[in-house]
């Protein structure tokens, strides 16, 4: 992407009725890289080069179809997929650049996090109660039907783990163990819900003003539909990071609406999930020399408090 060409780019912008090229740049954040941010004289564009798997475009785009349809948040619409390589040897994806700012996490206000925090969750449990429609958008079909296959999915990460020594044959055992423990509380058949699939502070953008207020919601590259508590861990195992008081939690728990008997099924996914990725890419953010379950232990505990039920 650094060396993209300006001839190629104006062109590609302009047989899509997007204007003439004013100026480009790279956007560091987010995405691998894909991104530029592009001015033209019809106005401002993210152009999302080369994708990172199949179908990642044309996924993306029926996500933010169907979040636009809904009115819930502001997507990155209309989200335009060229698949004609008849400018770059590549599919390319562009979309409108939209209003905010990233979340600082640094410099926001506690007062500020705790109401971004409760905003946060009422913008997940807003989404999360849009019905799923796979006749419209069959690509966000497909993940996570059943109880069944979501226990494969996780087995099938037991497994890759134990070969690439990521887990000892005793955690295997026992983490296999505790997810068909933990999978009781699911149905066997689950009822689909829009998923974002990867919701996180890093996918936001607030008002550079108000940096309580969410403006819009970002990349969907995992969107699906699924059980609305793939959702959850991701951003409360990051406000634990965050804030030990657990004051942040309480604020998205309360925006979401509730407490989600089914959350600890579902952390100990995504924490495998995210193990796959912090062992094979070896992230300086966690250490390596650190054992599976003694990074779960403080996000599983906590997360069996949030999910159970409120004393009597």
């Amino acid at each position: 992407m650094d060396d993209l060409d300006a001839d190629m780019l104006s062109q590609a912008l302009k047989q899509h009725g997007l204007g003439e090229l004013l100026n480009f740049a790279p956007i560091e954040q987010g995405n691998w890289r894909q991104n530029m941010a592009v001015e033209t004289t019809t106005g401002r564009y993210v152009f999302r080069c080369q994708p990172l798997f199949g179908q990642q475009f044309q996924t993306e785009a029926q996500a933010v179809e169907f979040l636009a349809a809904s009115g819930v948040v502001a997507v990155p619409a209309p989200y335009i997929v060229d698949a004609s390589r008849n400018v770059f040897p590549w599919e390319y994806a562009v979309m409108p650049l939209l209003e905010g700012v990233p979340v600082d996490v640094a410099s926001i206000t506690p007062g500020n996090h705790i109401a971004l925090a409760r905003a946060t969750g009422e913008l997940l449990g807003r989404f999360h109660r849009l019905e799923a429609d796979p006749d419209r958008f069959p690509l966000l079909i497909g993940r996570g039907k059943s109880t069944p296959d979501l226990l494969i999915r996780a087995e099938e990460n037991i497994e890759k783990c134990r070969a690439r020594n990521f887990l000892t044959a005793l955690e295997a055992r026992e983490i296999m163990f505790k997810l068909r423990a933990l999978s009781e509380v699911l149905p066997a058949t689950l009822h689909l819900n829009f998923v974002h699939g990867d919701f996180q502070l890093n996918n936001l953008l607030v008002s550079a003003t108000h940096p309580e207020q969410i403006t819009a919601l970002l990349d969907f590259a995992g969107s699906h539909f699924g059980h609305p508590a793939e959702d959850l861990p991701r951003q409360l195992c990051m406000y634990l990071d965050l804030d030990p008081s657990q004051a942040l939690i309480h604020a998205f728990l309360a925006g979401y609406g509730g407490r989600v008997p089914e959350l600890p099924f579902f952390l100990l996914c995504e924490r495998l999930d995210l193990w796959v990725f912090i062992r094979d890419m070896r992230v300086d953010w966690v250490k390596q020399s650190r054992s599976f379950t003694d990074w779960l232990a403080a996000y599983l505990e906590a997360t069996e408090r949030w999910a159970a039920p409120p004393p009597s």
